[in-house]
């Protein structure tokens, strides 16, 4: 067994600045001597063990590994089923706008989660988008129908050059 040890490599701190790519090589190499240390030790500590306890100690290392990818596939499965819960409230929400002709979805989701407005419980819903329209008609889109109100008159005289400076100026009166 070697008893090298490797210098630290100087910090950035103290003046020795040194290249990420060296940097990264470095650590590559103390990664492999880390590695052939803990194998080099596993060795020596199972040679003088009976087979009974080898298989012990390699069923625990088993044993972990599975409860750690158990772990992991638990926590993306309760992720994914997040994810799901989500796209759903949006889609109602998204739905329930549309319905009563609310102009911003995100911020009528906002306001049902601020009331902790139940969307499964339509007549709070009703309720709830009822008194929001009473309290915030501005926040719904109109219905409006076309052709209404009326276009006004060109404008004559003065009103339609005043955008002209030098019609302006020629119909103005002369003083002498």
């Amino acid at each position: 067994m070697s008893n090298v040890k490797p210098s630290p490599p100087e910090s950035p701190a103290a003046g020795g600045g040194m290249e990420p790519e060296e940097l990264g090589r470095i650590n590559q190499a103390l990664t492999e001597q880390v590695r052939a240390l803990t194998e080099r030790l596993e060795t020596l500590e199972n040679r003088d063990l009976p087979a009974h306890e080898l298989e012990k100690r390699s069923l625990t290392g088993q044993l972990e590994t599975a409860r750690r990818e158990l772990r992991t596939v638990a926590e993306e499965r309760d992720a994914a089923r997040q994810q799901v819960e989500t796209l759903q409230r949006r889609r109602q929400v998204e739905q329930l706008a549309g319905q009563h002709r609310f102009s911003d979805a995100a911020y009528l989701d906002y306001l049902l989660a601020q009331s902790s407005v139940a969307l499964e419980d339509e007549t709070q819903v009703a309720a709830f988008m009822s008194e929001l329209a009473r309290r915030s008609p501005k926040l719904f889109k109109l219905d409006l129908k076309a052709g209404s109100g009326t276009v006004p008159a060109p404008p004559t005289g003065v009103e339609a050059a005043a955008g002209d400076l030098v019609t302006l100026i020629s119909r103005a009166p002369e003083y002498r």
